[in-house]
């Protein structure tokens, strides 16, 4: 669901691989939120009026009803011409990550907690619970 007046991309926490098994197991866990910028914004507005009021963005071609296959991206990037061990749609979150982090401009856990990741030590995690929204919006900037 994407809320353009609050510029934010809500994801179900069904949906994030790190949250859906405590989902499944009854936990009640916050919508992932997803700040987006100026220029994803505009993106998002455009291809809105080409979706015809499907219930997804990016509809399956075939099946309105459900949305594009999870491999999608990646075929569009191998027709581009990269190899898959050139470039993957998982490999930009990857990208992303280090330029960020060699920016040395946001901290660490800004950035994972952008790409949904959880705090590997247990401790940390059970007691912070923060999810940088703010930081995260100027950093998607």
């Amino acid at each position: 669901h994407f809320d353009l007046n609050e510029k934010i991309w809500k994801i179900p926490a069904l949906h994030i691989k790190q949250f859906r098994r405590k989902v499944i197991l009854g936990h009640e866990i916050p919508d992932f939120l997803v700040p987006l910028s100026n220029q994803a914004l505009e993106i998002l507005k455009d291809v809105m009026q080409w979706s015809y009021g499907e219930k997804y963005l990016f509809a399956s071609p075939r099946k309105h009803n459900q949305p594009i296959h999870f491999n999608t991206l990646n075929m569009a990037i191998r027709k581009m011409g990269y190899g898959k061990h050139q470039l993957s749609s998982h490999g930009l979150r990857s990208t992303f990550s280090t330029i960020l982090n060699d920016s040395g401009l946001f901290q660490d856990n800004w950035i994972e907690a952008q790409l949904s990741h959880i705090d590997k030590n247990r401790t940390r995690a059970s007691y912070n619970h923060a999810d940088y929204l703010a930081q995260r919006t100027e950093m998607m900037q």
